[in-house]
């Protein structure tokens, strides 16, 4: 006889299938997605700990694509919390027109100790000058002993 699966399973997994479905509606809007074109970003940001605050810069480098009212930006990049580089490569999304609010993630190795890191945070991006976007974030980034939590602001254009 056959194990029975819990109710919920099979309704979850139809939602799983019926949210995707949805959100490829949104974000294609029937139509092809617009690329806009490269984009070059600058981070400025500090690492707060209890009793200690370390700069935390980053450079970043994209391909935004902007279909209907998503940007989608997948980028590689180079961070360097106290002044240690390393490299990085992720995606940031957002949505909306002027204030896009945006959430993003990023993977990277520290070369030095082997560490494999993931950060994962939130931005407020105004892109209401042209090809030019700024704004605040915040991050959180988990190591393999630690985590850090990062502020700061950020700045970009778009070519």
């Amino acid at each position: 006889m056959k194990p029975s699966r819990p109710y919920w399973t099979v309704f979850a997994n139809k939602m799983q299938v019926c949210l995707f479905l949805l959100m490829w509606g949104v974000l294609t809007g029937g139509q092809q997605a617009q690329a806009k074109g490269f984009t070059v970003a600058v981070d400025m940001a500090a690492i707060v700990e209890i009793g200690n605050v370390a700069a935390d810069p980053g450079l970043r480098v994209g391909y935004l694509i902007d279909p209907l009212i998503f940007h989608v930006t997948p980028e590689i990049g180079v961070r360097a919390p106290g002044f240690d580089p390393f490299p990085m490569a992720g995606l940031r999304v957002g949505v909306g027109k002027g204030i896009v609010p945006t959430v993003y993630g990023h993977y990277g190795m520290v070369p030095r100790t082997q560490e494999i890191w993931f950060e994962g945070g939130a931005a407020l991006e105004l892109t209401f000058v042209p090809k030019l976007i700024i704004g605040p974030h915040l991050s959180y980034t988990t190591m393999e002993e630690e985590g850090l939590l990062s502020a700061g602001v950020h700045a970009g254009v778009t070519f």
